[in-house]
């Protein structure tokens, strides 16, 4: 499955208005790498330059580049060499090769370790835009398709097939980072007598303002809302500890109660993945992602019986839940 999904510093694919392209120009030539800079920073890219091979590898590891602009023929690690290991790992990542040694280096070759496009010096400056614009083109495509993929289509909250992807990658993130990770389990009470009441049309209005507020209630673009299927809803509150969960769970279902008085009620589940845990470790990410729905989904049917509509259920260190 193709990288549809990126890091917290990567959600220009989740965002309505997409950030600015971030270009790393990799060439041993100094003044080829200012001349690129200037020029592609004054076109509104964040650009950053490397030296050589490695270093563009050294850069990957804390920065996802959306572009990469690279000379063929440099010391150490060339061209060639670099590509292959930046498409080696899934990435959301376009390439543009450019050499002045087309003897040494075939266009197939290029094109099979993974570039998307290929300049040979001396270009003008027009085709470089051209093919970045062309690019940035691909690329938005690529990002509008994800979403139709990935989005429920009356409600426009992240679907059940979103969540398998997310979810691990999610919880991926939190054992590596050691940061806690909440995932909110909930569903409308008295969905079908509301249905069966004032009709199914009046049923989907409501849906759709349940994921509204849920959408204002947590972070942009940092946490994310899920329709699971019906009436039930997902959400995944990335490093957030306990009590975060609490309150948001809280101001969800205060604001659902005063969009709908009397009628309809939101319970809501929480289960808290706590990463340090030793009796975790050994856990696949498949098995803990099964373990924090499980855990979700009884806090949810303890949270129907529970005056204050939620209910918490903790994977800790200790045996209490």
């Amino acid at each position: 499955m193709p990288e549809l999904f990126v890091s917290n510093a990567e959600y220009g694919v989740y965002a309505k208005e997409r950030p600015p392209l971030r270009i790393l120009v990799v060439d041993d030539d100094e003044n080829i790498r200012k001349l690129l800079l200037d020029h592609l920073t004054r076109k509104g890219y964040h650009v950053r330059t490397a030296s050589d091979g490695m270093e563009a590898i050294r850069m990957f590891s804390d920065t996802p580049f959306d572009i990469v602009i690279t000379d063929m023929h440099m010391p150490g690690l060339d061209g060639l060499e670099l590509i292959r290991r930046i498409k080696s790992v899934p990435r959301n990542v376009d390439i543009v090769a450019i050499t002045g040694y087309i003897r040494n280096y075939r266009y197939a070759d290029i094109v099979r370790a993974g570039a998307a496009d290929f300049l040979i010096k001396p270009f003008g400056i027009e085709e470089l835009d051209a093919k970045i614009e062309r690019i940035a083109r691909d690329r938005e495509e690529r990002a509008q398709m994800a979403e139709l993929l990935l989005k429920d289509a009356l409600t426009g909250a992240y679907n059940r097939y979103a969540l398998s992807f997310m979810l691990k990658r999610e919880i991926i993130r939190s054992i590596r980072y050691l940061q806690p990770l909440s995932l909110l389990f909930s569903d409308i009470d008295r969905f079908k007598q509301y249905n069966d009441t004032f009709g199914h049309l009046a049923g989907d209005v409501l849906l759709e303002k349940a994921v509204r507020i849920m959408d204002e209630s947590v972070r942009k673009d940092v946490d994310f809302v899920f329709r699971f299927g019906g009436d039930e809803f997902i959400i995944l509150l990335t490093n957030t500890e306990q009590k975060a969960a609490e309150d948001v769970a809280r101001r969800i279902i205060k604001k659902f109660k005063k969009l709908t008085p009397g009628h309809v009620g939101l319970s809501v589940g929480i289960a808290v993945l706590l990463p340090e845990c030793k009796k975790l470790e050994n856990k696949s990410e498949e098995a803990l992602m099964h373990l924090l729905l499980q855990e979700a989904d009884k806090a949810l049917y303890e949270a129907k019986r529970s005056p204050e509509n939620w209910f918490l259920k903790v994977l800790a260190c200790n045996n209490k839940s």
